[in-house]
């Protein structure tokens, strides 16, 4: 949503340019969170409550339109007066189209385009979502059933903590040499091949825009809306990794989301969990997967 406000690119470069660390990684995360920072002052400061200033602009206008109605006649009207109200009109104009967007994304609702005026829908699918989702109680395996939070988040993470949590499992190293040599030097080298600046950005654009941000909060949008500010730092460090530089544990970390199968989930069964990674930790792997493409068909049997 900020994205469409005229001020946003001036916001990020701004804080882009303010911070800087030699190791490409950290360099990235530590604009990021100048970034994220700004934005946050930006968005009280001067972006603001969109509902707000729809209501404050309609009041402008309609105290507008009733000066002008009982002042002269139409054709000598200030003009002035209908250059404000031209204005007036396109900042609301502006301010609906956000309120759409704002409502688009709660709702996920794919299918639709931004400017047709769809906020009524987007609106009704937001509430319909969250009164879907909604847990009113939760039967765990000895019949026991919570209906306090605090007692669901204790038992959530118990829960997916014991899921995820893998036994020590030993390899022996003898069993390596059974394992045939298939990739080819030439798909090695194409595998390990360092990035070209259009790679990444392909790797950006693939993502759809309304997709769940991950735990930095720094959805798609935002990296395709500032690639030519922050292209050539995310270049840097997608080309650390594939020189063997390892990521850190603020790229790496994961958001385990729940997503309830049906309309009355009551027990953790009932929500399959999916994880929301970084965007830059996507935007790499998306630089990976079309070259992991090209020696799939040798490595899986049909």
């Amino acid at each position: 949503m900020w994205v469409h406000h005229d001020g946003f690119q001036q916001v990020v470069k701004q804080a882009w340019s303010s911070e800087a660390a030699d190791h490409p990684m950290f360099n990235i995360l530590l604009k990021m969170k100048a970034v994220k920072s700004a934005l946050r002052t930006w968005n009280k400061d001067v972006f603001g409550n969109i509902f707000t200033k729809i209501k404050e602009d309609k009041a402008k206008l309609a105290d507008l339109e009733l000066k002008m109605s009982s002042g002269p006649v139409l054709d000598t009207v200030d003009e002035n007066h209908l250059n404000l109200h031209q204005a007036e009109k396109e900042e609301l104009k502006n301010l609906y189209l956000l309120e759409e967007i704002f409502w688009k994304q709660k709702s996920t609702v794919h299918w639709l385009v931004e400017g047709d005026r769809n906020t009524r829908l987007f609106h009704s699918v937001a509430t319909e979502k969250q009164r879907r989702m909604s847990i009113r109680f939760i039967d765990l395996l000895d019949d026991c059933r919570l209906h306090d939070l605090p007692d669901f988040k204790v038992a959530t993470v118990d829960h997916f903590s014991d899921l995820f949590v893998t036994g020590n499992t030993l390899l022996s190293p003898d069993l390596l040499h059974v394992i045939p040599s298939i990739i080819s030097q030439e798909h090695n080298n194409r595998l390990l091949q360092s990035p070209s600046l259009r790679e990444v950005q392909q790797a950006v654009m693939v993502i759809p825009s309304n997709e769940a941000s991950g735990p930095d909060g720094f959805s798609s949008s935002f990296f395709k809306a500032c690639r030519d500010t922050i292209g050539a730092d995310l270049h840097r460090a997608t080309e650390f990794i594939f020189q063997g530089g390892s990521f850190p544990r603020a790229v790496t970390a994961t958001l385990i989301y729940l997503i309830p199968k049906h309309a009355a989930p009551k027990a953790f069964s009932d929500f399959p969990p999916i994880g929301l990674c970084n965007r830059l930790y996507k935007i790499i792997a998306n630089v990976i997967s079309p070259r992991l493409s090209l020696v799939l068909p040798e490595l899986v049997s049909p």
